[in-house]
């Protein structure tokens, strides 16, 4: 293909029910100088059949096939085989606005290393806009720190130079299935001279997908996020953050980990047990259980209260949600 510009990485797993929405917002981009690498990590649905259909109709498309090997190896598959100067990347399960490239390509071109845009958040409590890089210091350390906070660590929503990534072998640690795009970012930042961002909500982040990976609970999650966060501590370390601001960013981040594999957890008191047989996470626990009441019930061992706490407080998220929502509709 000539004249790529944007090599667009979509790693796939059984995403039947998501992946034309995803694919049909590429098609849809005022911006057209790209390709689209599809990396079917061993979909055992319709998958298959639909990126084929897709990338016969559509010779922008890709259709690569590897064995079940986890996202981090399905995504350094999609860089591997990417051709254009710059790289983006899209998850199966979400899509992005029509002008969502094209604003990413106008802004780098003016000479910068990486540019963030804000994204739609869509979940069983309604639709948010938000954008975790709303910063007018454009400081090599405010970016650490949008990465850091909040979903700011993510792939997508960004644009990367293709240069940088693979002239650094700059790669997704397959030992990780989440939070391997956090890693992933850092190791970038650290060449990156001049970033920016658009304030525009541009990617659309799809979280009904009750089938995702973050959906599940296991003692795979426990060994994964240890690893992770030993990564993250690392990571800052190369990027020369401070003692203080290191503490700071890993036990904020591990609190709030904590606090979601609680939630998420179906087996509470088992999770709970394990967490404080585990002395990496039962450091981390103690540090932070007086902050938070998911984390103090939990460090209790007070399980239906902890339950009873996390349905009032899901059920209120809705009911606020469908509020906002409401009151939107009224105001037109």
């Amino acid at each position: 293909m000539e004249n790529i510009i944007v090599s667009v990485v979509i790693p796939v797993y059984n995403a039947e029910k998501y992946i034309i929405q995803c694919i049909e917002s590429l098609q849809q981009q005022t911006f057209t100088y790209f390709e689209c690498v599809l990396v079917d990590d061993g979909s055992v649905d319709e998958s298959k059949s639909l990126l084929k259909r897709f990338c016969k109709e559509d010779l922008r498309f890709r259709y690569i096939y590897q064995e079940n090997s986890g996202p981090s190896a399905a995504r350094n598959r999609g860089v591997q085989e990417a051709n254009g100067k710059y790289l983006i990347f899209i998850d199966a399960d979400d899509f992005i606005k029509t002008n969502y490239i094209e604003q990413l390509v106008n802004e780098i071109e003016k000479g910068f290393d990486l540019v963030c845009c804000g994204y739609i958040d869509i979940s069983k409590y309604g639709i948010v806009l938000w954008n975790d890089f709303e910063e007018v210091d454009f400081s090599k350390e405010k970016l650490v720190h949008c990465i850091v906070r909040g979903t700011g660590g993510v792939l997508w929503g960004k644009i990367f130079k293709t240069s940088i990534v693979k002239d650094n072998n700059i790669q997704l640690d397959n030992k990780l299935f989440m939070c391997e795009d956090m890693i992933f970012v850092l190791q970038y930042a650290e060449y990156v001279n001049k970033w920016s961002l658009i304030r525009e909500n541009l990617y659309c982040y799809n979280r009904l997908n009750e089938n995702s990976i973050s959906k599940k609970i296991s003692d795979r999650y426990l060994n994964n996020y240890e690893i992770f966060f030993k990564r993250l501590i690392e990571e800052l370390e190369n990027l020369s953050v401070s003692a203080a601001t290191l503490e700071e960013y890993s036990n904020k981040k591990i609190a709030e980990t904590l606090t979601n594999m609680i939630r998420a957890s179906k087996e509470k008191r088992n999770f709970i047990l394990k967490l404080k047989e585990n002395n990496f996470w039962w450091m981390y626990f103690k540090k932070n259980y007086e902050r938070n009441i998911i984390l103090k019930l939990a460090f209790q061992e007070k399980v239906f209260l902890l339950e009873l706490y996390i349905f009032l407080k899901n059920h209120l998220q809705i009911v606020g949600g469908n509020m906002k929502r409401f009151a939107k509709r009224m105001m037109k």
